[in-house]
């Protein structure tokens, strides 16, 4: 679920050879003004609401993600930013983290 478009999406993932690796992309088309709330609403309207929402920057994804009752979390690569922190239901630092979750 990302407010960037699906053009740029598309772009990124072809690029870093990633192709396929998502079920889902869902983000905004190029015709679209980015609108989070939106986003996480339709979104959660076409498929339901989703168990875990990953996220790094986006204080709004955070609290759209709380609204839906999915599981938020936190992936902090370098800076921890504490207001995005506290909305999380968990932080992960790194792979490992990650995997250990969705095991």
């Amino acid at each position: 679920i990302t407010t960037n478009t699906k053009e740029h999406i598309h772009q990124i993932l072809e690029a870093a050879n990633l192709k396929g690796i998502y079920d889902i992309i869902f983000a905004t088309s190029s015709s679209e003004k980015p609108d989070k709330a939106d986003l996480f609403q339709k979104f959660s309207k076409q498929y339901g609401n989703p168990k875990y929402y990953f996220a790094s920057r986006s204080k709004e994804a955070f609290e759209e993600c709380l609204k839906l009752g999915s599981i938020c979390v936190y992936v902090t690569w370098d800076e921890l930013n504490s207001e995005i922190e506290k909305l999380a239901d968990k932080t992960i630092n790194n792979e490992k983290e990650m995997e250990q979750l969705l095991i």
